[in-house]
């Protein structure tokens, strides 16, 4: 089974880039007669209700509330990445996400610890067009990399948890955050947390002479989740 879950990755608002210019009780019976009880319990699959993020709210994506997905292995939440507003100097620059707490949010309460894998990949970096210029152009050669991200678990003390990967984004599917057999179960997070302004964790690299001033870029990255266990 796969979950495809497209994710607006903006350079300034869904992934938008913007260049400018510039008890205990006491017993009083003695029992004469051992006696003896059984305990008996059934394990069952988690709810395929909708989870919420839990893992806090990212103040350049306010009012992302997750994706309302249901299921017993689903996405519960994608980010959306900002970025400030650029000034294109005409050489080679690495810019950075304005988020300080993004996070993609993974739910597995299948009960039988087979794992799973979520990948992504991206689209060209695109503007929109305008009533003064009707054309888009695309942000040729821009590279969006996101590094390893800093796996957490909601309630997820005893279980194994899965693993994150720091991966450069293009049109093909790439691992980003994978649980093996026997582990990955229950609700974790791949966050990307830093300082509001400048996210290091977040990149994109933009080759000399690519971008257009007072333009702004949008491009989206599809999200997918596969049943199987990492390889």
């Amino acid at each position: 089974m796969s979950i495809l879950k497209r994710g607006g990755v903006a350079l300034a608002g869904l992934l938008l880039i913007t260049f400018c210019w510039g008890e205990e009780s006491l017993a009083n019976t003695i029992l004469t007669n051992a006696l003896g009880s059984d305990i008996n319990t059934t394990i069952i699959e988690g709810s395929e209700e909708t989870i919420p993020p839990k893992f806090g709210k990212d103040p350049e994506d306010p009012e992302n509330d997750g994706e309302g997905n249901s299921g017993l292995l689903k996405i519960d939440r994608v980010p959306n990445f900002t970025f400030n507003s650029i000034v294109p100097s005409g050489l080679y620059q690495l810019e950075y996400a304005a988020n300080s707490n993004p996070y993609i949010q993974v739910s597995d309460l299948r009960g039988n610890l087979s794992g799973w894998t979520l990948s992504a990949k991206i689209s060209n970096f695109v503007s929109q067009p305008t009533l003064e210029d009707p054309k888009s152009y695309v942000l040729t050669g821009a590279e969006f990399t996101l590094e390893n991200g800093v796996v957490e678990g909601y309630k997820s003390e005893y279980a194994t948890p899965p693993k994150s990967y720091g991966v450069t984004l293009n049109s093909n599917f790439k691992k980003i955050f994978s649980a093996e057999k026997d582990s990955g179960q229950g609700i974790w997070a791949s966050r990307w947390q830093r300082k509001k302004g400048v996210n290091e964790n977040i990149k994109i690299a933009i080759l000399p002479r690519t971008a257009r001033p007072d333009t702004e870029y949008k491009a989206a990255i599809t999200w997918l989740l596969n049943d199987v266990p990492s390889e």
